[in-house]
């Protein structure tokens, strides 16, 4: 899975069968923390369109210019997760209900990452 969270990088997990990502796209609570602290808990969203759909408009863009997608080409088609803001040095922590979390301290343009 991806979250790219609107920030400058993404975090890739391992992957999950097709019922676990209809799961979270149909509304799986989402919670992202900050130095400890919660900042929001939601339910999954996707601008109110599912992600999956996403993925139409992506490969009839990329046919209409001659290119292809190839197998195990990755495609991110939009985040789940609410927006939130975080600053450099902010040890974030993002739990995806039933998957698991994913955990990063930003800092400046490097990433550290554990999943």
């Amino acid at each position: 899975m991806a979250d790219v969270n609107n920030n400058a990088g993404v975090v890739i997990g391992g992957g999950f069968d097709a019922a676990t990502a209809r799961e979270l796209c149909g509304g799986a609570v989402i919670s992202i923390s900050a130095n400890g602290t919660e900042l929001v808990k939601s339910q999954a969203v996707a601008g109110g369109v599912d992600p999956r759909a996403n993925i139409v408009e992506v490969v009839n863009d990329l046919s209409a210019r001659g290119h292809t997608l190839k197998a195990g080409e990755l495609v991110i088609t939009g985040a789940v997760a609410v927006t939130t803001e975080c600053k450099e040095g902010d040890h974030v922590v993002v739990s995806y209900e039933g998957l698991g979390e994913v955990s990063c301290t930003l800092g400046g343009m490097a990433l550290s990452a554990s999943l």
